[in-house]
């Protein structure tokens, strides 16, 4: 039986300014391919649990991670994982240029930045200013530049927030296809059509910093 790609135990997270809140993770596996969606109410943990995962927020002294049965000291962005907020950072450049900076920054050939402006549809808005781009279109944007990185894993954090139906619809198929390519697909969501366009999912709910269910559909 192979490893999980990611196996995180022992999570914690407190915030001085938010006294009442403590993130409590006692273990989180996480398969290699597939789909994944957190649940929970607004401050439930599932922003804070999400950083942890992507390894740009700390887990605690006694937190431990797994990569494919590997320890590690926290997963890499870049090269283990890759975070899409809900507010995602742009440069006021061309959509081609957002694509190519990680890649260039990988040490990856930047002509794949095409391949992924075309993946997700933006291929004739390559040399326009992302000033220009409409919220479907910077948030697909972002999920290229995501694609064009080689992380397996992806995680997303309410990724359709703010989005009409006909952006959600594109964005969610665009996630299915990430995880149809083989990424792990980790993603948090209130939104209930994103969540119904996102068949064959592990369903794991998350109250009051702490994992409380979980369900396959």
């Amino acid at each position: 039986m192979k490893p999980p790609l990611l196996q995180a135990t022992r999570l914690s997270r407190r915030y001085p300014e938010t006294p009442g809140f403590a993130l409590q993770v006692e273990e989180l596996a996480l398969a290699a391919g597939g789909l994944t969606v957190l649940h929970g109410a607004n401050g439930a943990g599932k922003s804070t649990l999400l950083r942890i995962l992507a390894g740009l927020d700390c887990g605690g002294r006694q937190a431990e991670f797994n990569w494919r049965g590997d320890r590690i000291e926290r997963p890499q962005p870049g090269r283990h994982t890759a975070f899409l907020s809900q507010d995602p950072y742009l440069f006021k450049t061309s959509a081609r240029q957002n694509v190519i900076y990680p890649l260039a920054r990988l040490g990856l050939p930047i002509q794949d930045a095409e391949l992924s402006l075309q993946w997700a549809g933006l291929a004739d808005c390559a040399d326009r200013s992302v000033r220009t781009l409409s919220g479907g279109q910077r948030r697909r944007l972002a999920l290229a530049r995501i694609h064009a990185m080689p992380a397996p894993l992806v995680i997303l954090d309410e990724p359709s927030a703010q989005l009409d139906a006909d952006a959600t619809d594109a964005l969610g198929r665009l996630v299915r296809q990430l995880a149809a390519e083989g990424r792990s697909v980790l993603i948090s969501t209130h939104d209930t059509r994103m969540e119904n366009l996102l068949s064959e999912t592990r369903t794991i709910g998350m109250t009051d910093g702490k994992l409380s269910s979980e369900r396959k559909r």
